[in-house]
């Protein structure tokens, strides 16, 4: 709902973070890297919002590479 918000009002970071979240919490979690990757690319956003975009990409990454560890 929020990225729907966020998309009409042309925040793109905003948006693919919202996506991601809830890729994430549909236990998606490849979707939910993909989409923060777009976060990260997208061109709006400030320096606190892409820090913490890229912080959250990062637990991703670091919860993948654990699940494809143990398997």
């Amino acid at each position: 709902m929020y990225a729907k918000v966020y998309a009409k009002q042309g925040e793109k970071l905003l948006q693919y973070e919202n996506l991601a979240e809830a890729a994430y919490y549909n236990f998606n979690l490849q979707e939910a890297i993909m989409r923060m990757d777009l976060a990260i690319k997208a061109n709006d956003g400030d320096f606190y919002e892409k820090s913490r975009v890229e912080s959250r990409l990062k637990q991703f990454q670091r919860e993948q590479q654990f699940h494809t560890r143990d398997k």
